[in-house]
């Protein structure tokens, strides 16, 4: 950043902080620069219309959101503070991001197409909401004006879905279109379209958005000469740097605001930050806040990759977790502690960075935590708003525990668990926890770019469009036929006539695939893999209570952390918290280890069938003492492994049943006797 941005930066943050006009002298001491250098740059921005001055003595200079008040006659009403200004108040480094945003909706016509630049999670999204919300209350668009966001990376595989989504379609545009449909750029007339990720699309869907954004006219998918009038402003957004994008994307959405990453902001900001997020869960609750020093300064050093979005959650989390322990041991108060924080938050109190001036008003009172008390609620009474979903699920499964007598560790344990399986499946940390590098580790790149052929034709017939969970899950599942064929192995589904039978125009479309399959990797597909196939496409519209079978696969291993370990790794490569882990200590009795185990499904209230993976052969004998006690079926698998635990957790997550769970699982042991085989025949070889 040069200079003089610092030092208009600095304007902005120190005219917030006093609310009255800065010297020269201030700006220099806040940057420890020269005092001349400052003021001519000062002056240069004054001239450039991007701060002005009061000629006092000193003379004192303001930026430019500051209202002038006329010095004679009655003062004007001051202005409301509006979103964007509150904003600003609390992001004072994104000033000039926020000057450029201002001006681009508020150009003469219908304002000035924008693009914003910056990494996941640095706020694109709410900025374009704040863009929005500013464009109302500026009195600029409408007071029912849409905001639509649209994500063009989620149809990106899918060229023809993704136009028919932006700009509409007639009917019989492409195969399947039975009716017209309307776009999001005629439900955005008079608003805003967002459209992230805006690099995704493809060739002919920016020509037809070029075409909108010259003309202001499009066409719907499948018509050749009608045109369609809009007024709909446009807000890209792109984690892709600026001299990667096309010149045709620059020349037409011509304000480009680029939002910088959480380590570019000040530690001050970030403090602003924490605060405002705090205080927000805090609100919610009604229940006063504790965060110890510690904690603090680990979460305004920790290295956090994916920006803002990522702060906030793992906020969020650190107050879920604490709540749990509220609840469970019935404390006046939630409190966090650096021990409460996981290893990469706790890491940010091994940082360098020194910042002595910030933390002496906290050494100052020699106090060891900093108190956050509710601003709109009561503090005797818990206060759960509606939509507050984690917290009340939170307080209805508190409620479920205490009755089933658990012990106050059993329930906060229960609650932590719940707690995870939570954030993981609400993407509340906004990021995959399987992501394409977890899956090429794992499938060979020739199995992924098949996939991609077969689902761009299931699309084509069908319309349907799997989710990245279904992707990863048949990618595995395609990589695993591909050896069993090699190896004459031919998997069984019981279901197989069920499947077909409920779905009979999926039965066509999968054979199709598997016919694919053959001709382009060689292999010979067996018909019952056609049910296989219906299973994952119609995966993520199947109804929990309709899945034909259901099976919980539980991994109990002896040592600190080794089944957790066993079961997160398999978790976050399917991207799916599935298998659960139960730590046995070394010196534990088998008795004590299935009384744990007893007392687990019952808090949890499982009733689905049980996989067993264990490391032991004493604990072989649970399967058959869970039949006695509850009403399901149960197996175990001894010497359990990575690969046992994600061949099992991809089974049960597709709706096999338990006998099939098992067979399938217990043929991993075959195949690592026939890949050590292999390599010990390779190495007498050489």
């Amino acid at each position: 950043m040069q200079r003089i941005e610092k030092v208009l930066e600095a304007l902005g943050m120190l005219y917030e902080e006093k609310k009255q006009g800065i010297t020269a002298e201030e700006i220099a001491y806040r940057l420890q620069s020269d005092r001349s250098n400052i003021s001519r740059d000062l002056n240069r921005l004054h001239k450039e219309q991007r701060c002005y001055k009061e000629k006092t003595r000193p003379v004192r200079f303001f930026p430019c959101t500051h209202k002038r008040v006329p010095k004679t006659g009655v003062p004007k009403e001051t202005p409301k503070m509006v979103d964007m200004d509150k904003f600003l108040k609390r992001n004072p480094s994104l000033f000039h991001q926020i000057e450029q945003g201002k001006a681009a909706i508020l150009y003469p016509g219908d304002g000035m197409h924008m693009l914003l630049l910056g990494e996941t999670g640095v706020g694109k999204s709410l900025f374009a909401d704040l863009l929005h919300k500013y464009g109302i209350q500026s009195g600029k668009l409408a007071e029912a004006s849409p905001f639509i966001q649209f994500n063009c990376a989620d149809y990106a595989h899918n060229p023809q879905l993704l136009m028919s989504q932006l700009f509409c379609h007639v009917k019989g545009a492409y195969t399947g279109t039975e009716t017209n449909k309307t776009g999001l750029l005629e439900k955005a007339n008079g608003g805003i379209l967002f459209l992230d990720e805006i690099h995704r699309l493809p060739i002919e869907g920016q020509e037809m958005l070029f075409t909108y954004i010259d003309r202001g006219v499009f066409r719907r998918l499948g018509e050749s000469e009608k045109d369609h009038h809009a007024n709909v402003l446009i807000i890209g957004a792109t984690t892709e740097k600026k001299d990667t994008l096309l010149k045709t994307f620059i020349r037409r959405l011509p304000i480009i605001i680029d939002l910088p990453s959480l380590r570019e902001r000040s530690i001050e900001e970030r403090h602003q930050l924490f605060d405002t997020f705090v205080q927000q869960e805090v609100d919610q609750l009604g229940v006063p806040m504790y965060f110890s020093k510690n904690a603090l300064k680990a979460f305004l050093h920790y290295k956090c990759e994916l920006n803002i979005g990522q702060f906030k959650a793992d906020i969020r989390i650190a107050f879920a977790k604490s709540y749990a322990r509220f609840l469970a041991v019935k404390e006046d108060y939630l409190r966090v502690s650096s021990k409460d924080l996981p290893d990469y938050i706790r890491a940010g109190l091994l940082s360098n960075a020194a910042h002595r001036q910030m933390w002496s008003k906290y050494e100052v009172t020699n106090r060891q935590a900093i108190q956050y008390l509710p601003s709109t609620a009561t503090v005797t009474e818990v206060s759960v708003p509606s939509e507050s979903t984690i917290y009340r699920e939170m307080n209805t499964r508190y409620r479920e525990l205490e009755q089933n007598k658990a012990s106050a560790e059993e329930i906060q344990k229960a609650m932590e668990h719940d707690l995870k399986t939570y954030f993981k499946l609400t993407g509340e940390k906004e990021q995959l926890f399987c992501n394409k590098e977890n899956l090429i580790a794992l499938v060979p790149d020739n199995i992924i770019k098949e996939l991609e052929k077969i689902l761009r034709h299931v699309t084509i017939k069908t319309g349907k469009v799997v989710s990245d969970k279904v992707f990863q899950m048949m990618a595995i599942h395609i990589y695993n036929l591909v050896k069993r064929s090699q190896q004459d192995h031919v998997l069984k589904n019981d279901m197989h006539e069920a499947i077909i039978d409920k779905y009979p125009e999926m039965y066509g479309v999968a054979k199709e695939c598997m016919t694919i399959l053959e001709a382009d990797l060689g292999v010979v597909i067996p018909e019952e893999e056609a049910s296989y196939f219906i299973m994952f496409l119609m995966h993520d519209e199947m109804d929990a209570i309709e899945r034909l079978a259901k099976v919980q696969v539980i991994v109990i291993a002896h040592g600190s952390g080794i089944a957790s370990a066993l079961c997160d790794t398999a978790n976050q490569l399917l991207n799916h918290e599935g298998a659960i882990g139960i730590n046995a200590r070394l010196d534990e009795e088998p008795q004590q280890v299935f009384e744990r185990l007893v007392r687990y499904i019952k808090n949890h209230q499982i009733t689905d069938d049980i996989l067993l993976l264990v490391d032991m052969g004493s604990l072989t004998t649970f399967a058959g003492e869970l039949e006695k006690l509850f009403p399901l079926k149960a197996k175990s698998i001894p010497l359990v492994s990575t690969m046992h635990v994600l061949e099992a957790s991809r089974k049960a997550m597709i709706g096999c049943g338990l006998r099939e769970v098992y067979v399938e699982t217990l043929k991993v042991n075959d195949y690592m006797a026939i890949y050590q085989y292999r390599k010990e025949v390779e190495q007498l070889q050489i």
